[in-house]
């Protein structure tokens, strides 16, 4: 009788270039699985996006992006300006104010944004420049006092940032929150270098707002980084 080792059962060890098929594999399913998972939270940020029935009057605030290092437009800032134009035109809306100072670089994102906004037939005397606001919070802050007095006040953005925008007026300004909608840019299978970031972003951003500020009272006042001057 011949007698087996266990040694001798065992299964030899996979060879060097299978080890790296299986882990090319996995890491090929973790991106793509990553990338599924952005795809989803901007389409479901999408679907709860609605901007109503127009109203007697409403204004749409576009939420800034970095420009580029010439102070050229990007795809984001692109996206972000064509929801709030499609929402202007929707609604028929009279203001349509593009937000973001120069945070990134020393270009103003709201300058390249209204460019956009001219280039997509946004008459100029429709388009508000604010230039002060350094991140989402100050984009609401700063530009309040150019929607303030629209009945309708639409927050205009890719969907997951539209929303914390929404949010953060409704911390700001508690008695208008029924009066705001977020316009939602979306467009599927697009753009993945920057719905993955931008998803693990806001939700960084919401678990830090949970966490840090709801609870604080003092943190809901209106902020902007310089003095409003004339609307420009």
């Amino acid at each position: 009788m011949v007698e087996v080792s266990c040694r001798a059962m065992a299964e030899p060890s996979p060879s060097p270039t299978v080890r790296a098929v299986r882990i090319a594999i996995g890491i090929a399913a973790f991106f793509a699985a990553t990338v599924a998972s952005a795809e989803f939270a901007f389409w479901a940020g999408h679907r709860a996006s609605s901007l109503g029935e127009p109203g007697p009057s409403c204004a749409v605030l576009v939420m800034g992006s970095p420009s580029r290092r010439d102070g050229g437009e990007t795809p984001v800032q692109r996206l972000r300006v064509e929801a709030g134009v499609r929402a202007l035109r929707t609604l028929g809306c009279e203001k349509l104010v593009v937000s973001g100072g120069a945070v990134a670089n020393a270009h103003p994102e709201a300058i390249a944004m209204a460019r956009i906004a001219a280039g997509l037939g946004v008459p100029e005397e429709k388009i508000v420049r604010e230039t002060s606001a350094t991140n989402t919070w100050e984009n609401v802050g700063c530009a309040w006092p150019y929607v303030r007095s629209a009945s309708r006040i639409v927050l205009a953005s890719d969907p997951l940032h539209a929303h914390r925008a929404r949010r953060y007026l409704c911390r700001q300004q508690p008695s208008r929150c029924g009066d705001a909608v977020a316009a939602a840019a979306y467009q599927p299978f697009t753009l993945p270098w920057f719905k993955v970031p931008a998803t693990v972003h806001e939700g960084v951003a919401a678990l830090r707002d949970w966490l840090v500020y709801d609870q604080a009272a003092a943190s809901d006042a209106p902020t902007c980084a310089l003095v409003h001057g004339d609307p420009t």
